[in-house]
């Protein structure tokens, strides 16, 4: 394992440091990772497949694959989401994590008579106090309704416009006039005609 300093040795100070009360739920933060980086790499060796079939020119041959470069994006929101999950899973129980204090050299946590790490709760806030006693229930359900079906009509319309360029497919390529591949000269002439036109 490579650290942030380069080095391939460090100890590894482990969750048997914290008591049990303060500790995240472990199996869905750990799949949760897994399965984010397991499709990211997935979806990084279709798009170089995709890469070494187009430099081939045999891409368009490859309907296999093209078909799941198009099924590969539920993949990657499902990675996306799942990112989420092990990141506010892992952080539990805190919602703002108080600074963790080392020892001299670095090497283990400050602990208490007990062994385990005592936070400074003064400088923390846990999630069962991060409650707003301003917002009740009803407001909370109502906004999360909202959302969802703001990102339901935003995720129907993404997938009609897909379709219909999917339907569509490429535009046809028109080959540019000779000696001005880029459009240059005429927009150079019609710049210089405006500041005649002006002078």
């Amino acid at each position: 394992m490579v650290f942030d300093d380069l080095t391939f040795s460090k100890p590894v100070v482990g969750l048997d440091r914290f008591r049990p009360e303060d500790r995240p739920p472990l199996l869905l933060s750990y799949l949760s990772w897994r399965v984010m980086v397991g499709i990211g790499v997935l979806m990084i060796a279709a798009c170089a497949l995709g890469i070494y079939y187009n430099w081939r020119k045999t891409l368009p041959e490859k309907r296999w694959l093209l078909w799941s470069l198009v099924v590969g994006i539920v993949f990657v929101m499902a990675s996306n989401q799942a990112g989420w999950i092990g990141a506010e899973v892992g952080r539990q129980p805190w919602i703002v994590h108080p600074p963790v204090i080392w020892n001299e050299d670095g090497t283990d946590l400050v602990v208490g008579e007990d062994g385990f790490y005592q936070y400074d709760e003064a400088v923390g806030l846990r999630t069962v106090h991060a409650v707003s006693p301003s917002v009740n229930a009803a407001e909370a359900t109502t906004s999360l309704i909202l959302f969802l079906v703001l990102y339901l009509s935003l995720a129907a319309v993404w997938i009609m416009v897909l379709d219909s360029k999917i339907r569509k497919g490429p535009e046809e390529y028109v080959i540019p006039e000779q000696g001005d591949e880029h459009g240059v000269k005429k927009a150079s002439a019609a710049r210089q005609h405006a500041r005649l036109d002006n002078a």
